[in-house]
């Protein structure tokens, strides 16, 4: 021999994988840490910056239950449109027997 040991392992002959496996492994494991982090921080970000639902369209009672009144025979059609204009509700196209 020459001295500096049994000549296999201390001249890097033996397993050369585990001189780097372990840095490696080190290696992935703090880069998923910060994959995992910086998705992990957007992910939420992303669930506090997305709007809620729209707002529902405001529902004019008066002309809700104006509707269920014609629904229901209790207001004439003359009077519904009047009532429904005074109102401020859309108004319906003509009908064909409101022509003169």
């Amino acid at each position: 021999m020459d001295g500096h040991g049994d000549g296999y392992w201390h001249h890097g002959h033996g397993f050369p994988v585990l001189g780097w496996l372990v840095p490696l492994l080190v290696l992935a494991l703090l880069a998923g840490l910060v994959i995992w982090a910086f998705v992990g921080t957007g992910a939420r970000r992303r669930t506090v910056q997305q709007p809620t639902a729209p707002p529902a369209a405001s529902v004019d009672t008066a002309l809700t239950e104006l509707r269920l009144r014609y629904a229901r025979g209790e207001v004439s059609r003359e009077d519904f449109l009047r009532i429904s204009a005074d109102l401020g509700g859309p108004v319906p196209p003509a009908s064909p027997t409101d022509a003169p």
